[in-house]
């Protein structure tokens, strides 16, 4: 209990600051200028007796003062009775009991936050995985919306599992408590009930509990009834963003509109749709599409930022992102101090679909042009794809609450059905699905046949280059029918084999199966197997070298040979000419032991009557085809190449035809040699064509494209 005090003049020799003893002294506030009067003052002299009568009357009656104050003041520290110290002891028990309140209320706000909402969740959705988004072993969110369905708990439901939370574990952390086990007993006069109050700038834990508290000797200490603790946690203001938040996503469907984004970039692993002159069939392996749009929707959906809460404005440059990745889900809505994140990870369930696809392969089709005339454009072939993907997959929301550092997660499900936004319909496997991947994985794990496929990379020119040497890190994959087996890679020194290269694995039964090589900047190699125990593959694999179409130029040359000059100077291709190029490489085949080639002095009538001609049969061994011009698109352009036989001089068929519309304008074909040492430092190829100047030197062209196309100079390397 505070004590009154007297207040020290600052002109006292007693310091303000100095401890003094109210009880017992009283301070007499005397100047240094009335002291020094008292000398100069005649009134003042002790000789004279009324001076002196008259002091001891002041000091009599100060005196006097002092005696009666000092008894009030001691009066009033004696007379507190011991029954008066109860409030305090009341006070503690209170404390106590709030500070398990807070701590509850705490723990439960913690556990709904990381847990959507729910304090314990339902054991229907919790033995349902289909339910939840499960994060960790001992973590899972609750889908607020799935489907067209939503699932959100109301912050009247929020408000009761608190109420429950604390209901069913404040008596055992009061208990638990040392004051309570030692000190004190406590006497429950009325069931326990919890009334949570979730307010927009804190949660509010009131409790109704009526118990008496007696000490050990079984007096009373004190009576409590109600009880109250608070958090600061803006639980109101995070839940009803996220409410937001969700049902716009259901109203607009932003995420799913994300991932069409991110399919439509036409990733190189990701295909959509395209063209491309070429005759080679593209594929694309259906896991790495898978992987590739996984790691897209990772990495971007992290970027999403929702307009009015706490976010960080993307640069000026990054106009893409401003206007695709700041959701503006309403200008009513304003959460300045909540911070809002948007997660998907690898680990995630994620539902994929691709049409059309070949068991774990994406391919092109072939659309060959030609038909009637001359067939101009018989060796001209496109490839065309359009493929249409199916995912479902689950997004993780964080909201993080700024003035405490509270955390609300939230997850729900994102549709998209053949490559649009569909929350309504189920994704089931189309009927131009080629074959399930269940089936085909079924197939694969039948491997039982333990097989042998070496890989080399061969070099052989032709002329005067042969050579093979191991190949490792070739993907091998055994394809029966319809099914496709991934088998792994080959490796140097394999089963300890030495200076080799390949794969041991057991492979499924097929009475017909291919056996095939592939590894990038090589021309791939398969043989038709028929798998069995012990049965050696070998495949060779010839390497490529990639040269920019950037760097292919084509030409025209005119010629008259009544000129002292007959060749003109080149000339480059008009804006609307189309130079349609194919180059080939071939090699003599080897003659087959069943039928040789007979020489002639070693034929008789007997033999044949039938010239059996000597020049040997040839096989093509490589070849690629590409369109040239400046009506290509210039960002296409960049990303095309083309592949050259590697390591070696090659000598190529090469021909070229340039049209302006359907008309043909120039030509070239004959043979071209290229040194592997000219194409490595090749910045440049050009092609000279003849250039013509009516039908019938179109005509002629056509008919006999190496005698007329000999004017011309070859092919050329600039370096």
């Amino acid at each position: 209990m505070s004590k009154k005090r007297f207040g020290l003049d600052r002109t006292s020799s007693f310091s303000v600051n100095s401890p003094v003893n109210l009880d017992v002294n009283l301070s007499v506030n005397l100047s240094a200028d009335s002291v020094n009067s008292s000398k100069k003052n005649p009134f003042f002299n002790f000789p004279q007796k009324k001076g002196q009568v008259t002091l001891f009357i002041i000091l009599g009656i100060i005196i006097l003062l002092a005696v009666i104050l000092t008894i009030l003041l001691r009066k009033e520290v004696i007379t507190i009775k011991p029954e008066e110290l109860i409030p305090t002891e009341k006070g503690k028990v209170e404390r106590l009991i709030s500070a398990c309140i807070k701590d509850l209320g705490e723990d439960a706000l913690f556990k709904l936050g990381f847990q959507g909402g729910y304090v314990k969740v339902p054991e229907n959705i919790a033995n349902d995985g289909s339910q939840h988004l499960k994060v960790s072993p001992f973590q899972v969110i609750p889908y607020w919306a799935q489907n067209q369905q939503l699932k959100m708990p109301s912050l009247l439901q929020i408000k009761r599992e608190i109420d429950l939370y604390i209901e069913e574990n404040l008596r055992d952390c009061v208990l638990g408590l040392e004051p309570f086990k030692e000190v004190y007993d406590i006497k429950e006069k009325s069931p326990l009930t919890a009334d949570t109050e979730i307010v927009n700038s804190k949660v509010l834990f009131n409790v109704r509990w009526n118990v008496e508290v007696r000490d050990k000797d079984g007096e009373l200490v004190s009576e409590v009834i109600d009880h109250l603790a608070e958090s600061p946690i803006k639980l109101k203001k995070v839940y009803e963003a996220a409410v937001k938040i969700v049902e716009r996503e259901m109203a607009e469907m932003k995420l799913e509109d994300i991932t069409q984004d991110l399919i439509a970039l036409d990733h190189p692993l990701l295909p959509l749709t395209g063209l491309d002159m070429s005759c080679k069939q593209k594929t694309w392996d259906v896991k790495k599409a898978k992987s590739t749009l996984q790691d897209l929707l990772r990495i971007n959906l992290r970027q999403l930022k929702v307009k009015g809460t706490d976010i960080v404005q993307f640069p000026e440059e990054l106009t893409y992102y401003q206007n695709h990745y700041v959701w503006d889900i309403g200008d009513s809505f304003s959460a300045s101090d909540v911070e809002v994140e948007f997660y998907f990870d690898q680990t995630y369930p994620f539902l994929f679909q691709v049409t059309p696809s070949d068991g774990n392969k994406l391919r092109s089709q072939t659309m060959a042009s030609g038909g009637g005339g001359l067939n101009i454009l018989s060796f001209l072939c496109l490839q065309s794809w359009k493929f249409t993907y199916d995912a479902v997959y689950p997004v993780q929301i964080r909201l993080k609450d700024l003035t405490t550092g509270y955390h609300f997660n939230v997850a729900l499900t994102v549709h998209l059905l053949k490559n649009r936004a569909n929350r309504g319909a189920e994704v089931k496997p189309r009927a131009d699905l080629i074959l399930p991947y269940t089936i085909n994985d079924e197939f694969c794990q039948e491997a039982r046949l333990p097989m042998q496929v070496r890989t080399f990379e061969k070099i052989d020119n032709g002329m005067d280059v042969y050579q093979l040497e191991p190949l490792d890190k070739a993907n091998i994959s055994y394809t029966c029918i319809k099914y496709r087996c991934e088998m792994g890679e080959t490796k140097f020194n394999y089963a300890k084999s030495g200076y080799q290269a390949g794969l041991l694995a057991n492979f499924p039964y097929c009475i017909g199966g291919i056996m095939r090589a592939e590894k990038a900047n090589y021309k791939e190699d398969w043989k038709r197997v028929v798998s069995k125990n012990g049965e050696e593959v070998e495949l060779e694999l010839l390497p490529l070298y990639p040269f920019s179409i950037k760097g292919l130029t084509v030409v025209k040359h005119e010629y008259d040979e009544d000129k002292d000059q007959p060749l003109s100077p080149e000339q480059k291709m008009g804006p609307n000419e189309l130079a349609l190029l194919n180059v080939r490489f071939w090699k003599n085949k080897a003659p087959s032991p069943e039928q040789p080639i007979i020489p002639p002095e070693e034929t008789t009538a007997s033999t044949t009557t039938t010239p059996i001609s000597t020049a040997p049969e040839k096989e093509k061994i490589h070849e690629f085809e590409q369109a040239l011009g400046s009506i290509l698109d210039p960002e296409l352009a960049k990303e095309m190449k083309v592949n050259f036989l590697a390591k070696a001089d090659f000598t190529y068929e090469v021909e070229v035809k340039v049209f302006n519309d359907d008309s043909l304008v120039a030509g070239y074909k004959g043979n071209w040699t290229l040194s592997w040492s000219d194409l490595l430092e090749a910045k440049e190829i050009k092609i000279h064509t003849l250039k013509v100047s009516n039908d019938d030197d179109a005509y002629q062209l056509l008919l006999k494209p190496e005698k007329y196309s000999a004017v011309v100079p070859a092919p050329e390397v600039v370096k």
